[in-house]
């Protein structure tokens, strides 16, 4: 073993797998080409963890306190913390790198595993309108509930507090934590 295979191994260890998670997460969206900074709710569930728990918290303050990864976002930050993320040079040399190659796919099979069963029903019924919106009322009877429900409302708040789904004007739609661009989507957009 080489002396800088043994200072990565040592400094693995002492930041811990959750940790890792976090900077391999980061790596796999660099793969997809969806441009920094992250929304921590995009990094959260790409790594395995919801962007509300302590542990993926206590990981990101972690990290960002041995410069592994940064803030920016011109310093929007909401009760849970900072919302951009980005991975610095050293973070990046400590990642074990991607799985594979980011695909949207694949990441909402992430969220699916993370989410209650009407959360996934919703997400999946945002994900078909690609960019598009919908009133409650149509939503809820697309996934077959109903829309004054305690079930429906509830899953739809869980939804909208770790950014997954936004509102406005009465209309849901899905946001990029949900569906992520890439930097070439990004730009056929702009036109």
């Amino acid at each position: 073993m080489t002396i800088d295979t043994q200072h990565r191994v040592n400094a693995l260890e002492a930041i811990g797998w959750p940790a890792i998670r976090i900077l391999d997460a980061m790596v796999w969206l660099e793969t997809g080409r969806v441009p920094m900074p992250w929304h921590r709710t995009l990094v959260a569930y790409a790594s395995g963890h919801l962007p509300r728990a302590g542990s993926f918290k206590g990981c990101v303050a972690m990290l960002h306190e041995r410069e592994l990864i940064g803030y920016r976002g011109g310093g929007i930050t909401d009760p849970d913390g900072p919302v951009g993320l980005v991975l610095e040079h050293l973070g990046r040399g400590l990642a074990d790198g991607p799985v594979g190659i980011f695909t949207r796919q694949a990441y909402w099979e992430k969220i699916d595993g993370k989410i209650g069963p009407v959360e996934r029903l919703i997400c999946h019924a945002l994900r078909e309108l690609l960019g598009g919106s919908v009133a409650r009322d149509e939503l809820a009877h697309a996934i077959g509930r109903d829309a004054a429900s305690r079930e429906f409302r509830n899953a739809m708040a869980r939804l909208l507090g770790v950014d997954l789904v936004q509102v406005e004007g009465g209309c849901y739609s899905a946001t990029l934590n949900l569906c992520p661009l890439s930097v070439f989507e990004i730009r056929e957009l702009r036109g």
